[in-house]
């Protein structure tokens, strides 16, 4: 849904599909360092979307 790169974070929003039919909507900020290599990982989990 979503890809912002901000320095060296990357923000990441994205839909997931559950096997009940249900979604649902979390958000990723990646940190990098020079190297490429990510350093820090923060997820947050978000809301329902749809589904049975």
């Amino acid at each position: 849904m979503r890809l912002i790169e901000v320095g060296d974070e990357v923000v990441v929003s994205y839909e997931l599909r559950r096997p009940d039919g249900s979604g649902g909507r979390n958000t990723e900020i990646l940190t990098f360092d020079r190297d490429d290599r990510i350093v820090r990982t923060e997820v947050y989990f978000g809301w329902n979307v749809g589904g049975a």
